[in-house]
């Protein structure tokens, strides 16, 4: 059955003074508006975490770790589908907007109850109990302020990015090169579109006039005339310029802050779990350090990883989870056209 057409973007309406944004029935609180309609596109209208377990509404899996949670819209996903969620997020103001987020009674439904949960690893965090939402139970979400890595730690280094949240990584797996070059990728390969969709565009004047000039830009037709190469040739290079433009603009005021650090395993032995049914980790380069941060006797335990994972990182990660994870299916999506970013989806189980 085809899927219906997605709301407009201009359904979202943006509240710039308090950082709230509200569409698509749900009312966020962020830290960069860049971030609102892209994430909630990614995850809510392609269902970029979706699997046989949890995308099934007539399924729940059991417990989500979610490494590198942001504002809390990829927890309120598995929140729906899941018996619990375990969301960690180092950045304060981020790390706020996610607790706000989650607790929302508009995206929730009900009321939510939100108290101390039980010391992880020598860091508090908040349990945000489910609520009723259209007769069907939220999973309760335990969201902590820390960062994940390989191995625990009082303190380490994390830059953000206050114009582009999502960015935020650890300070020694910075790379503003290959951030440039991603979003020049994914901006080119999100304005062939007309903008009616989830491409994560917003719809102003400037991406309108983005799109014209895309439209222009001849990709691999090789029938094109030597006018219509020409003109090609001026659309890309004055839509690269201005992508990176936009992009020193996101990376500008970015602020390095210590935020303790713990794993993986960490978490499940504080939450004392048997089993995690999936393992989600979308940390900017920083992936390896999260996967070498799960112990030997806690492999066996994940049914399930999803990583977000850069092509520096790409050939390691896959070897990690074929042999230590031992997982059955190992899966690679590319992501935004010549981004150098995959997905990697791997499963105890055969994917149907």
């Amino acid at each position: 059955m085809a899927r219906a057409r997605a709301t407009p973007a201009s359904a979202w309406t943006h509240d710039a003074r308090n950082r709230v944004a509200v569409g698509r029935g749900v009312r966020l609180r962020y830290v960069s508006r860049a971030d609102v309609k892209f994430m909630h596109d990614e995850i809510f209208e392609r269902e970029c975490y979706g699997c046989a377990a949890i995308a099934d509404g007539a399924k729940r899996a059991g417990v989500v770790i979610d490494v590198g949670a942001n504002v809390g819209l990829s927890a309120l996903w598995f929140a729906a589908r899941s018996d619990a969620v375990i969301a960690c997020e180092p950045i304060p103001r981020t790390f706020a907007a996610l607790v706000e987020n989650v607790g929302a009674r508009e995206n929730r439904g009900g009321e939510t109850t939100t108290r101390d949960a039980a010391t992880t690893c020598g860091v508090r965090g908040v349990e945000i109990k489910g609520a009723a939402r259209d007769g069907r139970g939220m999973a309760t979400v335990y969201a902590h302020d820390v960062g994940v890595g390989g191995e625990r730690r009082d303190a380490a280094d994390f830059v953000e990015f206050p114009r582009a949240a999502g960015w935020a990584t650890r300070e020694n797996a910075r790379d503003d090169a290959e951030t440039t070059e991603n979003l020049i990728a994914y901006v080119l390969d999100a304005l062939k579109g007309d903008g009616g969709g989830d491409d994560g565009l917003e719809s102003n004047v400037v991406v309108g006039a983005g799109r014209w000039l895309r439209a222009r830009v001849a990709d691999d037709d090789d029938d094109a005339t030597p006018l219509r190469r020409l003109a090609s040739v001026i659309a890309s290079f004055v839509l690269r310029v201005a992508v990176r433009c936009v992009a020193a603009y996101m990376l500008s005021g970015a602020r390095v802050v210590k935020r303790p650090v713990v794993t993986v395993s960490d978490l499940i032995e504080a939450h004392g779990l048997d089993s995690v049914d999936l393992l989600k980790i979308d940390v900017e380069r920083a992936e390896l350090d999260v996967l070498n941060g799960v112990d030997e006797t806690d492999w066996g335990k994940i049914q399930r990883v999803h990583l977000e994972c850069h092509d520096s990182n790409f050939d390691r990660a896959v070897e990690v989870l074929k042999s230590k994870g031992a997982f059955d299916v190992v899966r690679v999506d590319a992501l935004f056209g010549s981004a150098r970013l995959r997905n990697i989806r791997a499963s105890r189980r055969v994917a149907s």
